[in-house]
């Protein structure tokens, strides 16, 4: 039976805005509430439910679709179902409608999709009064890092002599940033190119005021004082300029702070107090450059953006392209157009009547701005709804703009809309576990109930989850010479064998502990997530990861790219050394030495040389690479590649490579959509396929799972380890985003610019919420340690110094603690 707050949420005739705690059924949830909405009688294609990603998009549809087909197929399910759904016995005239669902549905279309995808069937029925071609297609993430990255090059190489400014702006960030890293810095403005403004509106900082210079009275004086064996070595660089290193290095740090003790002596206090003036004239002035520079940057960067995002959006509306970032926005100019806003809003009232939106806390202002713009479809109108629910503690993606500010802004909204129409509208806290034992669950409630950042309601067990266990290992120390990364991957490996080879059974399964029931979370890929592959792989374990690899670092493709270097130039030798060294053919080191003779009898290429060979297995190897190259200038760039992939011979040196599939799928997929745009060959798909941007993800489906703690959303497992509660995790980005505009991060100290304040504290705050998804993916156990010492760490073993007990070391012998392990179990 559900609660009577998930009946609440269930009525079809109310607004409802849900906050869900983890593991509270939130997807459960939805898919009633479109059933409850059908068996009312809404047509399908009536419903929208909006979901963050096509991933949950498509589990959501599937587990509808079973859950209909169950109803049609057993009349005791569908009277269970509807039961539980409306909250009482059902009607013979209802049992029968539920029945016929499946098919009903089968005949229309559930709109259960992103909000882009959403978005882009908008713009396609109004694509005459957006302004757009009505075939207009869309650039995927790769095909748009392409024609970004073609735009960029052409701007810096051909089109900036003809700006002095755009010059002076290159020329000034070329003397402080590597190419690399003006392209990673242009590349992150252009994922939240809207919220670029050039110029932009941080007030410009007042001119540089040099400091006084210590002058020479008082070198002298020191140097009198303090003797000429000391002055030369403790007073060095003082003579010289102010932008120095070496006057910096007397009275700053290495980080850049005041020293606290500038001489090692005493000396009388005038000659201090002039040390100490200079010193803080220099702090002063050190500050003005700083705030100079990261001003100076910002515009230079918004600059060169505003250049490169000018040509980057000529070249979408000439070919009628738009990218996911103009879907969004193309809605929101077209649902505030007033020219047509009546028009496209009578057309909408007729389709839309109910809206559901899924993980709402992962929405970004412009998506709010778009659902905020279609309240107008049902406004005044008591038989339309719209259902929200997420979870503001799990609101981890600020890197992709989800804006937890914005949540709660958008539900203000909406609540003060259905007010004024007087349409009810309910808040709604879900935190009632279906997923977590009552031990994990008061740890969650000890570490959180009191963070101020959180809208923190307890969590609360269903009766039967009563138990489960929590520990937590103290920061270990090494007596051998290990690192402390390697010493805790051995120690959990260790233990994780312990409890397969007992035989321990975990009461959430009723069955035994397998390797699919553990689940280890790390903050980020570092050094201690590869660790923690390396050691479970070495001692035998399957590991079940999900990662995201780059398409160009991979060795098949990489291999791919040396063979069309070649075809397309028979005289590059180093290419074809690269083809045969690979497992394409396999020649070994040896082998190959033994034919680099071919320049001592006059031949200019190997490729000649080995043509001229008969000898097998050389003689083979030419008449598949000629076979090759035959094929390869008779056939498009897609057709050959098609053809060498399912070759006998490709597919028996790659067949049993891991990933081999993936990879050469992504490969083709790649090269059918560049092959749609006319006059572009091979060397434009070698550019493209050689981007850092290009990649694909990693994923098996058996084993222990070590993944990300961003890359667990969803997910649960019976026992969770989180091996590093640190939870040190810092903003990819370079930029903080600000009504004035971007700001450049990193050039001012954190504590001389409110703006980077700002951003440090909600960095911060999202890593307390990474946390609280870390915790909450665990069934029955979870276990922590930690690598050092931090506020998460502290506030675990408070949690459970309170609620625990302590345990005394046994685990192993080679690693010094000078604490217990702590233990909550019940």
């Amino acid at each position: 039976m559900l609660t009577q707050t998930q009946y609440t949420a269930l009525n079809p005739h109310r607004h409802i805005w849900v906050h869900a705690c983890a593991g509270t059924g939130k997807t459960f949830i939805l898919i009633y509430r479109i059933l409850r909405l059908l068996l009312e009688g809404v047509r399908p294609e009536r419903i929208v439910a909006l979901t963050f990603t096509q991933h949950a998009g498509k589990e959501m549809t599937q587990r509808l679709y079973s859950l209909l087909e169950e109803i049609m197929r057993s009349s005791y399910r569908c009277k269970t179902v509807l039961t539980m759904c409306l909250g009482g016995p059902a009607h013979p005239h209802q049992i029968s409608y539920a029945q016929k669902l499946w098919s009903e549905i089968l005949d229309t279309s559930l709109n259960i999709q992103t909000l882009h995808s959403f978005c882009q069937n908008i713009l396609q029925t109004f694509s005459l009064e957006a302004g757009i071609i009505g075939n207009f297609k869309i650039l995927d993430e790769n095909q748009g890092v392409s024609l970004w990255n073609q735009q960029q090059e052409w701007v810096c190489s051909a089109a900036y002599p003809a700006s002095v400014e755009l010059q002076s702006a290159l020329v000034r960030l070329a003397t402080r940033y590597t190419l690399h890293q003006i392209t990673s810095h242009l590349q992150f403005l252009w994922n939240r190119s809207k919220e670029v403004i050039f110029p932009t509106k941080h007030p410009k900082p007042s001119e540089l005021s040099p400091p006084a210079l210590l002058c020479p009275r008082v070198l002298a004086q020191l140097t009198e004082y303090l003797g000429e064996e000391y002055s030369v070595s403790h007073l060095k660089g003082l003579e010289l300029s102010w932008d120095r290193p070496e006057y910096r290095a007397f009275f700053l740090t290495q980080k850049g702070t005041p020293r606290k003790k500038l001489l090692s002596v005493k000396v009388p206090e005038h000659l201090k107090q002039w040390l100490e003036f200079a010193q803080h004239d220099l702090k002063t002035a050190l500050y003005q450059e700083r705030h100079i520079h990261a001003w100076q940057d910002t515009q230079d960067f918004c600059h060169l953006f505003s250049e490169i995002y000018s040509h980057y959006h000529q070249y979408k509306v000439e070919n009628g392209f738009l990218d996911f970032s103009d879907l969004i926005y193309k809605t929101i100019e077209l649902l505030e157009d007033k020219r047509h806003m009546g028009w496209v809003f009578s057309q909408l009232d007729r389709k839309i009547h109910h809206i559901l939106v899924d993980e709402a806390q992962d929405t970004s202002p412009a998506q709010w701005k778009v659902l905020e713009l279609l309240s107008e479809v049902w406004n005044g109108q008591h038989n339309k709804t719209l259902f929200v629910v997420g979870d503001p503690k799990q609101s981890i993606y600020g890197f992709q703009g989800a804006d937890l500010e914005q949540f709660y802004e958008a539900k203000n909204f909406f609540q003060s809309h259905a007010q004024c129409h007087e349409i009810p509208f309910d808040l709604l806290d879900l935190t009632h576990s279906f997923r977590s034992y009552s031990c994990i669950l008061n740890v969650v409630n000890e570490v959180f109930q009191k963070d101020t950042c959180m809208d923190f309601k307890p969590h609360t067990a269903l009766p039967y989850q009563q138990g489960g266990m929590v520990e937590l290992l103290p920061i270990l120390d090494s007596s051998v010479k290990k690192s402390s990364k390697i010493l805790l991957a051995k120690l959990w490996v260790r233990r994780i064998r312990q409890w397969i080879e007992k035989k321990e059974i975990l009461r959430c399964t009723g069955s035994v502990i397998k390797e699919d029931d553990i689940l280890i979370l790390m903050s980020k890929r570092c050094s201690l997530y590869e660790t923690f592959s390396q050691e479970l792989i070495s001692q035998g374990f399957f590991v079940r990861e999900t990662c995201t690899t780059v398409l160009k670092d991979t060795i098949l493709v990489q291999d791919i790219l040396a063979l069309i270097y070649w075809l397309l130039n028979s005289y590059d030798d180093w290419s074809l050394v690269h083809v045969l060294k690979s497992p394409l053919f396999g020649i070994s080191e040896k082998d190959l030495l033994s034919i680099f003779s071919f320049k001592s009898f006059g031949i200019k290429n190997l490729w000649t040389y080995l043509r001229s060979l008969q000898t097998e297995p050389w003689a083979l190897y030419v008449k598949t690479l000629e076979h090759w190259k035959n094929f390869f200038f008779e056939s498009t760039p897609f057709q050959f590649m098609q053809w060498w992939i399912y070759t006998p011979w490709v597919q028996k040196r790659y067949g049993a490579w891991p990933d081999t599939a993936q990879i050469l799928d992504k490969v083709l997929a790649l090269l059918f959509s560049f092959c749609q745009e006319q006059g572009k060959g091979w060397m434009q798909w070698i550019e493209m396929l050689s981007l850092v941007s290009l990649t694909f993800k990693q994923k098996t489906e058996k084993g222990i799972g070590v993944l990300t703690i961003h890359g667990s959303k969803g997910l649960q497992a019976p026992i969770v380890i989180i091996p590093d509660l640190s939870m040190e995790i810092r903003s990819k980005d370079y930029f903080t985003y600000t009504k004035d505009g971007p700001w450049k991060l990193n050039i001012l100290q954190e504590d001389e610019d409110p703006w980077n304040l700002r951003h440090i504290e909600k960095q911060s705050q999202e890593e307390r919420r990474i946390l609280y998804v870390a915790m909450t993916r665990a069934q029955e156990r979870l276990y922590c340690s930690s690598l050092k010492n931090s506020q998460p760490y502290q506030d675990v073993k408070n949690a459970l110094s309170k609620l625990g007990k302590q345990i005394p070391w046994s685990l192993d012998s080679e690693i010094n603690v000078t604490e217990p392990i702590l233990r909550y179990e019940e």
